[in-house]
């Protein structure tokens, strides 16, 4: 009988063990060149560099949370000292807005691996024609073509897969 009750204290120590590794929040601290361009005018791109300070929490559902700030150097898109709140759902996207008051400053929507080492910003809402795309890593306009192709065809995948 005692065996079993030392067996019983054991998975529970190894479950909140490893919900604890999962769910522990992380900081992540990364300055990430990469390239800003444009789906409309070919011959636009740019080189820019992205500096992130923050927090970074998974949840068990694959859902994770990042609380911190973006510094762009060298982009159209500036965040005037903001702190973000980003959600980011399965697919690895989150809508990169900031709340305040009565109002909202939409930036559009980003994508990011789970140490946010690869992200994709699009920063129009239709993520095409509209606005620029700024993804890092990246030395040049196909390669960041690539990571952004990378990122939403995951997406699209997803969605069509579970509609």
């Amino acid at each position: 009988m005692r065996k079993i009750y030392i067996i019983g204290i054991i998975i529970i120590a190894a479950t909140l063990l490893v919900y604890s590794y999962i769910t522990w929040p992380r900081h992540i601290q990364i300055e990430l060149k990469g390239i800003e361009y444009s789906q409309e005018d070919k011959n636009y791109s740019k080189k820019i560099l992205i500096q992130i300070d923050g927090t970074m929490k998974k949840k068990l559902n694959g859902n994770r949370t990042f609380i911190g700030n973006f510094t762009l150097d060298n982009s159209t898109l500036a965040f005037a000292d903001e702190k973000f709140i980003l959600s980011f759902d399965v697919t690895n996207s989150a809508s990169l807005s900031v709340s305040y008051g009565e109002g909202l400053n939409d930036y559009g929507d980003m994508f990011a691996n789970e140490d946010m080492s690869e992200i994709v910003i699009f920063t129009s809402t239709n993520k095409s024609e509209d606005g620029h795309i700024l993804a890092v890593p990246a030395e040049d306009r196909e390669t960041a073509e690539n990571l952004a192709l990378k990122y939403t065809n995951k997406e699209y995948e997803f969605y069509f897969k579970n509609n």
